[in-house]
């Protein structure tokens, strides 16, 4: 997944940068393979990546508001039930990778 200038909000490319330059050059975004849970009170939706990162769009899908690699909790919550062994995979991957980009 790819996002031009337009596609990104303020706090993502002013307050989040150094965060997303790491996950973009070590863990990769990836493609979207779960968009279930959307917040009223901030107005996103969850987006979970088969790169184990967690993306949190606009309410129109439209701007990335940030990106992180998610707790089991964060991920758990998106989901609804308890992490296949999948999704913990693809969660402790990026982990490893990020923390990687941070040495």
């Amino acid at each position: 997944m790819t996002f031009t200038r337009e596609q990104i909000t303020y706090h993502a490319s002013n307050e989040r940068t150094d965060r997303l330059a790491i996950i973009g050059a070590t863990v990769g975004f990836g493609n979207e393979i779960l968009r279930e849970r959307y917040n009223p009170k901030k107005e996103s939706w969850s987006c979970f990546m088969d790169s184990g990162v967690m993306l949190i769009l606009n309410k129109n899908h439209e701007k990335l508001v940030t990106g992180f690699i998610p707790s089991k909790e964060q991920v758990m919550w998106v989901y609804g039930h308890p992490l296949n062994k999948f999704v913990q995979k693809l969660v402790e991957n990026a982990t490893k990778k990020y923390q990687r980009g941070l040495t």
